[in-house]
């Protein structure tokens, strides 16, 4: 939501913090990601913000700025401007086709031959700060950002994460 809303530009650092998983997985049982954009600091976490009302919302975001807030789902709305709680709107005026879903609107798009909703320029400007939180994660420190050139600031260690060697039969590109 966050990406769709407000499309973050000219990414500076990353700094991570989580918990090791139990077992052989490597994914973190939860994971707490600060970044700075080009005037824009955001913070990512994949367990509710301690804020009213977010424990009862399923997946979604919780946005805070210097005169009010906005904590949404897929399906509720609450804006707080200046301390006071603007209800949701019952109806909202239809001004984009709604979606079917991810996996509909690929078939859909498939036999049309139009652009999927989550096309790979977008899925790729979307995840790829998720991807660099995760190498922030796994190597427990801060990292600086090069947006222009892709590669983090003086740290080779976390520059050799961003790719990995092709297995056998894969490496025809």
């Amino acid at each position: 939501m966050v990406w769709w809303a407000i499309n973050p530009t000219g990414l500076k650092s990353i700094k991570a913090k989580g918990e090791a998983p139990e077992g052989i997985g490597d994914a973190p049982k939860w994971i707490d990601i600060d970044y700075e954009f080009e005037g824009l600091s955001l913070h990512w976490t994949n367990t509710p913000p301690n804020v009213p009302g977010a424990e009862k919302r399923g997946i979604g975001a919780y946005f805070e700025g210097d005169k009010g807030t906005l904590l949404c789902d897929y399906n509720t709305r609450e804006i707080t401007i200046n301390g006071i709680v603007m209800s949701d709107i019952a109806e909202i005026p239809i001004t984009l086709e709604r979606s079917p879903g991810h996996q509909q609107n690929f078939i859909n798009s498939v036999k049309s031959r139009k652009q999927p909703e989550s096309n790979l320029a977008y899925a790729r400007q979307m995840t790829m700060p998720m991807h660099l939180g995760l190498i922030s994660y796994r190597l427990g420190q801060p990292l600086e950002w090069n947006a222009r050139k892709e590669k983090f600031r003086h740290n080779s260690e976390a520059n050799a994460l961003l790719s990995r060697d092709y297995r056998k039969g894969w490496d025809l590109i």
